[in-house]
């Protein structure tokens, strides 16, 4: 599994990952430089907090765009940027999980996989 770093972090801990749920093509304008066509059903990542940068932009319109997207089923959040806190005892990262209704921690160079470093706790 090929993963970039960012000061020892995962890329898909850094972002946000939304996904068109409206059945139909639609245009977002908080998303990407210019806005972006989602085809339906299809994917879109963004690079950071999407709802910490929407209410940056447009005097906070973009936000409250984004939540009612969502609140009306347009879109759907599948994910947001990791908690990610540097372990000194460890002297690494670590970042907050949740695998099979546990709360833990896991590496966030890894992410979730068969060998995980997650710990329960």
């Amino acid at each position: 599994m090929a993963v970039n770093l960012n000061n020892g972090v995962a890329d898909k801990a850094l972002s946000t990952v939304v996904r068109n749920v409206s059945g139909k093509k639609l245009f977002f304008a908080y998303l990407g430089t210019h806005g972006i066509d989602l085809p339906p059903n299809a994917q879109y990542i963004h690079r950071g907090d999407l709802s910490a940068w929407c209410a940056t932009r447009r005097r906070g319109r973009w936000s409250e765009i984004y939540e009612r997207d969502l609140r009306v089923g347009y879109l759907r959040l599948e994910s947001t940027p990791a908690v990610v806190m540097y372990d000194n005892a460890l002297s690494k990262p670590r970042q907050l999980a949740l695998n099979n209704n546990v709360l833990g921690f896991e590496d966030p160079l890894t992410g979730p996989s068969p060998d995980s470093s997650f710990v329960p706790g």
